[in-house]
């Protein structure tokens, strides 16, 4: 009897301290962000061929999440993704060019996504026009036919650095959610990597400079790449003109 009185205190102390433990390992509130000689200690140590100079912004995505611009010794314009895990700051991406990608940090909700950037100033880029586009088609089965309209919403960002961040639009993110839990009949089953092939919806951008000419983004493209752990990100296509259709 005696020691089954001692095992139950001590298994009580048990469950605690390991809920404790739990809670402060995955759940716990974020610490300050590391300062920038932190940061670029971490990049270099983490993926050298980025070499990184001068951490450019740290941008608070969310309370956990965090986008780093960065230039390298050679004048590049790179990007870094940071996520507080497992009690510490944790760099999950980095990349030496800064051409657009969506960071999903929830993957099953759209109001999570991020268009993130940072265009070599050599490229001139002053405004970006974002797209949603679904392509209109035809489609048929059981002697069935049905016509889907062309979706095309567009956002546009006036460029005031070389980097940039653009949280999904509130109106996209319901479209895309609304697709998610489409049954089978309108034949909108979402894959992991955000585009819905069967329905043809993806995501675009169009760069212009100054004068309101299709910038030519050359020195933001073809570079190098480091991820680490559960990342999702998705690349965003550069459109042409014609592919836009006027409303």
């Amino acid at each position: 009897m005696k020691k089954r009185l001692i095992i139950f205190p001590l298994l009580a102390v048990v469950i605690v301290v390991s809920s404790i433990l739990v809670y402060w390992y995955y759940f716990s509130k974020p610490t300050e962000f590391p300062k920038s000689d932190q940061l670029l200690e971490k990049i270099h140590r983490v993926f050298p061929e980025a070499s990184p100079k001068i951490i450019q912004d740290s941008v608070a995505l969310d309370e956990r999440h965090r986008f780093v611009p960065f230039i390298s010794e050679d004048e590049k314009y790179g990007v870094s993704y940071w996520q507080w895990k497992y009690h510490k700051w944790k760099v999950v991406s980095i990349e030496t060019t800064g051409d657009v990608h969506v960071w999903k940090i929830d993957n099953n909700d759209p109001s999570t996504f991020y268009f993130l950037w940072n265009f070599h100033p050599d490229d001139q880029v002053n405004q970006l026009k974002f797209y949603l586009i679904r392509d209109r088609g035809y489609h048929g089965a059981n002697r069935e036919l049905w016509y889907e309209p062309r979706i095309q919403m567009e956002k546009m960002v006036e460029q005031k650095e070389s980097y940039g961040v653009l949280k999904m639009p509130n109106e996209w993110a319901a479209s895309i959610s609304s697709f998610s839990q489409a049954g089978p009949t309108e034949k909108t089953r979402l894959f992991s990597n955000g585009i819905i092939f069967n329905t043809g919806i993806y995501f675009g951008y169009i760069p212009y400079d100054k004068s309101g000419h299709v910038a030519r983004t050359m020195n933001s493209v073809n570079g190098s790449g480091f991820q680490n752990g559960n990342f999702d990100q998705e690349f965003v296509r550069q459109l042409s003109e014609p592919e836009i259709e006027k409303i």
